[in-house]
């Protein structure tokens, strides 16, 4: 098939950026042809000195991971309401030239609105990924408002809406009624390949984030700090991030308590293989590899009951908390109960086998299809 990708959130030559969208492009190309389109945000003269904007003042078409990635100019207003007013004004001529099967929108703003405008030109299928910035801006906003009626349109004009789990598919349908597909991010089968042991005598717990407020890391020190139980526990934190000094300073130098830093992605790994519990509560997640990687390397998982992978992990995979107090229990009662904390982690890591990279994108290819026949039977003269 050939597949248009409309994306913002992947890594350009001046900025890193989370390369997930940019790993599925590359391995859909193994039977399809993938283009990737860019939209800029165009950025007025004098506010391309500031960190936000300087990456993107002077990008143009690049290549990236042997992926080429066309870059095109939108137009965004520095309020909510009304960001995407003039959105329509963007060219569609450079991107409407390659042929394309279906189009997919990897986020709502502005992706899917971009795509809903191309689909429209190219009279091909398109597909809008919801994720969870693209909620909470509607949060942000009145159900009067021009963002608000545009992401509307934009939903019940898509062909197929795409979720990464089942927690944002009800959100869906109770404020839209529209229905979504759920496919999660995958994990690598090098992971579940490698071998490991768990180390016993000590419950070791890992958390592994960008140390932010939306991590609630704060509430796994606070859980460990207050465990009064016998067993000899351990927190590893790793990452790093603007609340490194106060974390730090909240562990109050307790033996239970190492802060890791940044570390390689192979030294994560090695962690997680010796870590009991993988306890992360972030309260804004879309979905979260790293559960993926802890589910893989059989840790129990103690998460946050709304997005991440609420809806592809039931109860007994993972636990889920609504607020600290739930957290702080849950934690316990896994540290307190050895032989549940390994029935759970096997458990996730079964769930694991099932997310591996090549059947989730077997998922992607399998709604591209459904979708380009659903359209050609639905406009059929």
């Amino acid at each position: 098939m050939k597949i248009q990708f409309i994306t913002r959130n992947i890594p350009t030559p001046n900025k890193s950026n989370n390369n997930v969208i940019l790993k599925i492009a590359l391995l859909l190309q193994r039977y399809n042809k993938v283009n990737v389109a860019f939209p800029k945000e165009s950025v007025p003269f004098g506010f391309h000195f500031s960190s936000k904007y300087k990456y993107l003042y002077k990008l143009k078409d690049y290549t990236l991971s042997d992926v080429k990635i066309s870059v095109f100019n939108y137009i965004r207003l520095p309020f909510k309401g009304i960001a995407f007013l003039f959105l329509g004004l963007f060219s569609a001529k450079k991107i409407a030239e390659a042929e394309m099967d279906v189009i997919h929108g990897h986020f709502i703003f502005p992706d899917g609105l971009i795509a809903k405008k191309l689909a429209k030109i190219k009279k091909t299928p398109f597909v809008v990924s919801v994720r969870q910035s693209d909620w909470f801006l509607l949060q942000k906003v009145s159900k009067q408002s021009h963002t608000y009626k545009t992401a509307k349109s934009c939903l019940e004009a898509a062909d197929c809406i795409h979720v990464h789990n089942g927690y944002m598919a009800s959100l869906l349908t109770a404020e839209f009624n529209v229905q979504s597909r759920v496919i999660p991010h995958g994990v690598d089968q090098s992971i579940l390949d490698r071998s490991f042991e768990k180390i016993t005598g000590q419950v070791v717990i890992s958390s592994v984030a960008a140390l932010i407020t939306l991590k609630n890391i704060d509430w796994v020190i606070k859980s460990v700090l207050n465990y009064d139980g016998d067993k000899d526990i351990l927190l590893k934190v790793i990452g790093d991030g603007e609340q490194m000094s106060t974390l730090v300073d909240l562990s109050s130098n307790s033996p239970r308590i190492r802060f890791f830093g940044q570390l390689s992605y192979e030294d994560v790994i090695s962690h997680m293989e010796s870590s009991h519990i993988f306890a992360l509560p972030s309260c804004r997640e879309t979905f979260g590899l790293v559960y993926l990687e802890a589910a893989a390397t059989s840790n129990a998982i103690v998460a946050f009951n709304k997005y991440s992978i609420n809806g592809v992990f039931e109860e007994g995979e993972c636990l889920f908390s609504a607020d600290f107090t739930s957290f702080q229990q849950l934690v316990h009662h896994l540290i307190d109960n050895p032989q549940l904390t390994a029935s759970m982690g096997e458990k996730a890591r079964k769930r694991a086998k099932e997310l591996v990279w090549s059947k989730v994108i077997n998922r992607y290819e399998e709604m591209y299809l459904q979708t380009a026949l659903n359209y050609k039977e639905t406009n059929q003269v």
